[in-house]
């Protein structure tokens, strides 16, 4: 069992891999973000290796039970996981935003007694319950207030809208696949985001050559690209000056700083969008 898994995903265990590594040796993420993102890969090869058993298991016709519970967490694990990618991706995320998806673990659990989410027939096949679409929909409310977020937050720039929309399109193949190509894409899930997220996160390191990596705001060699190279071209210049960020960083500290910083771009990034 285990080299068919090892066979079956061995590219999502490439990208996982690779995606670990570059967490590791970057300089560009601080701690808080590298965490969330170390806890994601996590999730996404756990999920792989539960998805890959209950199938086994369904290819065997064994030990329904175990199946069935197998299924609660795949259902449980798509709204979750989102919920996770926007926790790691929006900087300013708090735990609540687990709320909803937690919510729906719970109604998937419960559906193993009652089948209200699904059920399992007596040749093992899947039946939807009344609320058999929930899972999907509310994969995709994440979905659509994740790519709104990084979208709003963005300086509009095609070299930033560019992964946010590979980003959205990778997500919403995977909320419309299973119902075009059947159970048998649930088996290529995990590698579908594993491979979503980690462009995404190459784009984003290739960003910051361009973007400032406290506020996100364009750098020098941003401006230098825009004029190409011509400041002469430029007819006016605005120079923004923050009041009062020396005495905020002696009494408060510097990350009180660095917040006040992040706030009066996010404000500028707003007023601009």
């Amino acid at each position: 069992m285990v080299k068919d898994y090892i066979v079956q995903n061995w590219a999502l265990i490439l990208i996982l891999l690779a995606f670990a590594v570059m967490l590791r040796t970057t300089v560009f993420l601080d701690n808080n973000a590298k965490r969330r993102m170390s806890i994601l890969i996590v999730f996404v090869a756990l999920l792989s290796v539960s998805v890959f058993y209950e199938f086994w298991l369904a290819g065997l016709g064994l030990k329904p039970e175990v199946r069935i519970v197998l299924m609660a967490v795949r259902y449980s694990a798509t709204p979750m996981m989102v919920a996770m990618i926007l926790y790691a991706l929006v900087k300013r995320s708090r735990w609540q935003v687990f709320i909803p998806a937690a919510a729906m673990t719970v109604i998937d659990f419960i559906s193993i007694f009652n089948g209200v989410v699904f059920s399992l027939g007596d040749s093992g096949a899947l039946r939807r319950g009344p609320f058999g679409y929930l899972p999907f929909i509310m994969a995709g409310i994440y979905c659509v207030v994740l790519v709104c977020i990084l979208y709003r937050q963005c300086n509009k720039q095609a070299t930033e809208i560019i992964p946010i929309v590979f980003l959205g399109f990778a997500f919403l193949t995977g909320l419309l696949f299973p119902f075009v190509l059947g159970r048998a894409y649930a088996q290529i899930f995990c590698p579908t985001i594993a491979i979503a997220l980690f462009v995404y996160y190459v784009f984003s390191i290739l960003q910051l050559t361009t973007k400032d990596a406290l506020t996100g705001l364009l750098n020098r060699q941003a401006y230098y690209a825009a004029v190409g190279g011509d400041a002469r071209d430029v007819t006016a210049l605005v120079s923004i000056d923050m009041n009062g960020l020396k005495a905020l960083n002696d009494t408060e500290g510097h990350l009180a700083g660095d917040e006040a910083l992040q706030s009066l771009a996010l404000c500028f990034m707003n007023a601009a969008g």
